[in-house]
């Protein structure tokens, strides 16, 4: 497990990407606990994120959202068959964005549940989407569509970002100085 207290420590892990690394620095923000999965046979989530499987996409650039919401949602989909589980998450970096497109990523999200309700079954129950300093988490409701979550009171999460990701060069993110 990572603990949120300590994001350097994903750096030591060989296997994870710097685009990766960033999105799992994010995620432990607002964790409590986040472990690395152990890649198996067939489709494996990339973390459970406080006892919840989640697949990472990142960096996400040029790729359609419902693209990536659906193969979050096989590779989700494909490990709890395996193992007799049940729903899980998807986390998502936007790059050379400041803010998460809201409206964008809602229309995507409705275009996905649209098309994986005809021919799959969707077991994302949330996807958290990040874009500079920025993130949006949607939640899949009674009525099997997804919506924004309310925020946390507050914005702890973007003052720990901003913290993190502005103080040290290493630890920038790596669209920050492209943004304008």
């Amino acid at each position: 497990a990572l603990p949120a207290q300590r994001p350097e420590l994903v750096s030591n892990i060989p296997q994870i990407t710097e685009d990766e690394a960033q999105l799992i620095r994010r995620l432990q923000l607002d964790s409590k606990e986040l472990q690395i999965m152990i890649k198996e046979e067939g489709k494996t989530p990339d973390l459970i994120v406080d006892g919840v499987v989640t697949e990472m996409k990142a960096p996400f650039e040029g790729l359609r959202m419902e693209s990536s919401f659906a193969r979050a949602n096989e590779q989700v989909r494909e490990h709890a068959e395996r193992h007799g589980l049940g729903s899980g998450a998807a986390a998502l970096m936007l790059t050379g964005l400041r803010r998460v497109p809201a409206r964008r990523a809602q229309k995507a999200l409705d275009a996905f549940v649209a098309e994986a309700s005809e021919t799959d079954s969707v077991r994302l129950q949330r996807v958290t989407i990040f874009a500079g300093l920025d993130k949006k988490v949607f939640e899949r409701r009674p009525d099997g569509a997804f919506g924004l979550a309310r925020p946390a009171r507050g914005n702890a999460s973007a003052r720990r970002a901003r913290a993190l990701f502005t103080t040290s060069k290493t630890n920038s993110l790596p669209f920050m100085s492209t943004v304008t």
